[in-house]
């Protein structure tokens, strides 16, 4: 007799079964990784038999966790905006795993309602926001996972051991960490592992962490 309960568990998690499989075998043949997510009206409207995995809010937060599960030395985040108790969580957890993880904020997260970056400062993750100037804001959305160059540094003030050579990823895109990014609005999110793109990144990253205040 079929157990229907079993069945319909089966296939909610089958979409995120599928990321994975491609995850392990994109690791093995170290092949680069080139892919987008699309937030927009369809988002929360998938079926679990019929899901259109580029729009599908479970597959694509499951996606983003992953990646940053995967982390194995450093996260380096510039978020305008960061309200998701879900990639907080994954960001905490990794940052007790002993993952070097630093983050940048627009200075609106300060009174931000249910903003999680001072929830992540608490916890001891080191959190900075851009120097007041006039109008100009910190409007970034990306988060590199094991940037090579900051590996590197980590490596010579020994604050990690480096066992294998990082496997870099890149998020960037027009999405906010939030419900309503993540769940609502017409996004974007990019994930790639070319190297000339997120070196670039990681030097942008760098030139804010450099200018920006420490906080508290």
């Amino acid at each position: 007799m079929i157990n229907y309960k079993i069945l319909a568990c089966l296939v909610a998690i089958a979409p995120i079964s599928v990321y994975y499989l491609r995850f392990l075998l994109r690791k093995s043949k170290n092949e680069s990784l080139n892919e987008v997510y699309w937030t927009n009206h369809l988002s929360n409207k998938c079926e679990s038999d019929k899901c259109n995995l580029n729009y599908c809010t479970m597959y694509r937060n499951a996606q983003l966790k992953k990646l940053i599960e995967n982390a194995k030395y450093s996260i380096d985040l510039a978020m305008h905006i960061f309200t998701s108790l879900e990639l907080s969580d994954a960001i905490l957890q990794a940052f007790k795993r002993n993952i070097r993880v630093r983050i940048i904020c627009c200075n609106l997260q300060h009174g931000s309602t249910g903003s999680q970056v001072w929830n992540l400062y608490d916890e001891g993750i080191a959190v900075r926001f851009q120097k007041v100037n006039g109008e100009q804001l910190m409007h970034h959305k990306f988060c590199i996972i094991d940037g090579k160059n900051r590996v590197s540094v980590l490596r010579k003030t020994s604050e990690v051991g480096l066992k294998n050579e990082p496997n870099s990823i890149l998020m960037s895109g027009s999405c906010n960490w939030t419900r309503q990014g993540l769940y609502s609005n017409w996004e974007n999110i990019v994930v790639t592992s070319e190297r000339k793109l997120i070196d670039s990144f990681e030097k942008e990253f760098e030139l804010m962490w450099n200018e920006f205040r420490p906080q508290k």
